[in-house]
């Protein structure tokens, strides 16, 4: 924890056997982030389904910086669900005293797709200007899904590439600007 810059307080054992404490616990959204099981196999079935229902239909948000934090902002105003997905730990323990919902993952991580539910999402925005994490991030998700994918790029070269891997819509924001 120290060394990715969180506190060591971020992680906490909570000694119960009580499967009702689970249960509210896993409603504290504003408090808890995330749950880690150390049960049998219906308690880990039982806190999956609890956070599965919880990330359906979402928005998942790729970078918060300058334009990930005005689509933040857009989405919170509009009451959209969402995820934010951020590989600077500063800005995820900031997101997470605001009680947004965030997932600590480098793009690279063949996991960011079940751990961000990416096929559960309605839309995936992407503010990360690595032309190769938005490759990545384009091709571990199937082109015949319903999901919008919204990726960035600098230039447009870029653009007609993300373009031909997937992407739907490609920001770029000097064009924008």
């Amino acid at each position: 924890l120290e060394s990715a810059g969180l506190p060591r307080e971020a992680v906490q054992l909570v000694p119960t056997n009580d499967r009702d404490a689970v249960t509210e616990m896993l409603q504290m959204n504003e408090y808890i982030d995330i749950i880690v099981p150390r049960g049998g196999i219906s308690l880990n079935e039982k806190v999956q389904k609890e956070e599965e229902e919880e990330l359906k239909d979402h928005v998942v948000l790729i970078g918060c910086g300058r334009l990930g934090s005005n689509l933040l902002a857009l989405f919170k105003r509009k009451k959209v669900p969402i995820l934010v997905v951020d590989f600077n730990p500063q800005v995820v323990i900031h997101l997470n005293n605001e009680c947004i919902t965030t997932l600590f993952v480098d793009l690279s991580d063949p996991e960011i797709v079940a751990q961000a539910r990416l096929k559960d999402a309605k839309l995936i925005v992407s503010t990360v200007f690595d032309k190769e994490d938005n490759l990545q991030v384009l091709a571990q998700l199937k082109r015949d899904s319903a999901l919008t994918r919204i990726v960035t790029s600098p230039t447009e070269e870029g653009a007609l590439e993300l373009y031909e891997k997937g992407a739907d819509y490609c920001i770029i924001p000097r064009i924008l600007g």
